[in-house]
């Protein structure tokens, strides 16, 4: 017998995709914190030092602050997300959780860069640890229902692709405003008169509301009684996430995707020091070789799911991890390669990341969602939130390691005359890289496919 569902109509699946535009400025913005309070030695940002910048037993203000959140959601994540698979909600399992946490974590994520003193000292440090921890709390209340609707609003797989197209050029919006632009418009505000802590508050100030009112549209606008089946989970919270970790294929692709993101974070936490420091340029150039990348990624974005529906999925996948694996080893040698300006090798690595970027940030989404979809069709248990949360869970450490290692790295070196640290850096991330393909290759997508095609669902009219 064929299950009846109505299909979302485009309008709120964009509405639900400005959800994740949201979410992507607030948490993009709360990742500048390492370029607030230890900034490049270039003389550029001039920023006051708030907190101690030398490591303490190994680690800096900063980086404890990265792991304790980390670590404190390490539990958190997974409940809020077994929870709302059990929730039984009038508005919808999802839609509350993301109700009450849009406001708050928009909130916190402005304060995390308004420490109470003008002035190192321990209030300061523990401000910041205690507002990076509670973010990212806040956050997961908000980001684990909200991924877990995209197994339950994409009913086949091209709407899931789809899906995870929308979100991701959603996401990739975010990361620009908050993580490239902002360098151009901090640069705008100075140049009229304000200092570089003003400039910079006062765009945090502004993230923070546009976060929030982003945030607030999948909550009015996603019908979960109509486009979603809504299934109750009856299974206990500890009992969803421990079957989510017997999924095999659930398990090996997250693992490999994991240790992708851990680069990812590489990638945007460094880009500033990679640009002004290896390269040369300006803090400006961040914004317009960052702008430039994911305009290149928009463009393969169509040829992307095209492909898809033609070739595997986790062939794409692969060839995207080589190409990061070379942009890295580029970014590595940086200035070091003669008969090449590094102007022109700067636009080799953008063109590159513009394509990694458009199969990245769609497909193994797409990957994922799939395999939760599966695992429904299978038990005929729907915990996609469980899947959500112990996705979250499985990355809480590894993506704790990024935030820790990386201020600690920079203390060797994020200077024009020594730039060891910044160049570690992108080694590191390059032994991420060959890890994370290795592994990707365990992967059984034949299994996965096959049970998507037992599923028999109609469409009725809205």
């Amino acid at each position: 017998m064929k299950e009846q569902i109505e299909k979302m109509p485009l309008w709120r699946i964009i509405m639900y995709a400005l959800g994740q535009f949201g979410w992507s400025i607030l948490t993009t913005m709360a990742g500048l914190v390492t370029y607030f309070y230890i900034p490049p030695e270039t003389g550029q940002a001039n920023f006051p030092v708030l907190i101690t910048r030398e490591a303490i037993f190994g680690m800096t203000v900063i980086g404890l602050s990265g792991f304790l959140a980390q670590i404190a959601g390490l539990f958190f994540d997974p409940m809020i997300g077994a929870l709302s698979d059990r929730s039984k909600s009038r508005i919808g399992r999802r839609r509350l959780f993301m109700l009450i946490s849009a406001l708050p974590v928009s909130v916190v994520g402005y304060f995390i860069f308004h420490p109470p003193t003008s002035g190192p000292s321990s209030l300061n440090a523990l401000w910041l640890v205690g507002a990076v921890v509670l973010f990212n709390l806040l956050m997961s209340v908000y980001r684990m229902p909200y991924g877990a609707l995209i197994p339950e609003i994409g009913h086949t797989s091209k709407d899931r692709m789809f899906l995870c197209t929308v979100t991701s050029v959603a996401w990739a919006f975010g990361f620009l405003l908050a993580g490239q632009l902002i360098y151009l418009f901090k640069d705008m505000l100075q140049s009229a008169g304000m200092s570089p802590v003003t400039a910079f508050r006062t765009l945090m100030a502004g993230f923070s509301i546009l976060g929030f009112l982003l945030m607030i549209l999948p909550v009015i606008f996603v019908d979960e009684k109509r486009y979603c089946f809504g299934k109750v989970s009856e299974e206990k919270p500890i009992e969803s996430i421990i079957k989510a970790f017997q999924n095999k294929d659930w398990v090996i692709f997250t693992l490999s995707t994991t240790v992708y993101f851990m680069t990812d974070i590489f990638l945007q936490l460094g880009i500033v020091y990679y640009i002004t420091v290896l390269m040369g340029l300006s803090e400006s150039w961040v914004a317009i070789m960052g702008a430039a990348m994911f305009g290149m990624s928009f463009l393969w974005y169509p040829f992307v799911n095209i492909i898809a529906e033609k070739i595997s999925k986790k062939k794409m996948v692969i060839f995207s991890f080589i190409l990061q694996t070379i942009a890295f080893a580029m970014i590595a040698v940086a200035g070091k390669v003669p008969g090449i300006s590094t102007m022109a090798w700067a636009w080799i690595i953008i063109f590159l990341e513009g394509i990694i970027a458009s199969i990245a940030g769609i497909v193994p989404g797409a990957i994922a969602a799939d395999i939760i979809r599966a695992d429904a069709i299978r038990t005929g248990v729907h915990k996609e939130g469980a899947y959500a949360g112990a996705g979250s869970f499985f990355m809480k450490i590894p993506m704790s390691l990024p935030p820790l290692v990386i201020p600690t790295l920079l203390l060797l070196g994020r200077s024009p005359d020594n730039d060891l640290g910044v160049r570690l850096l992108a080694v590191v991330a390059l032994g991420l890289m060959i890890i994370s393909l290795i592994i990707l290759l365990f992967y059984n997508e034949k299994r996965t496919v096959e049970t998507l095609a037992s599923e028999n669902i109609e469409f009725k009219k809205a």
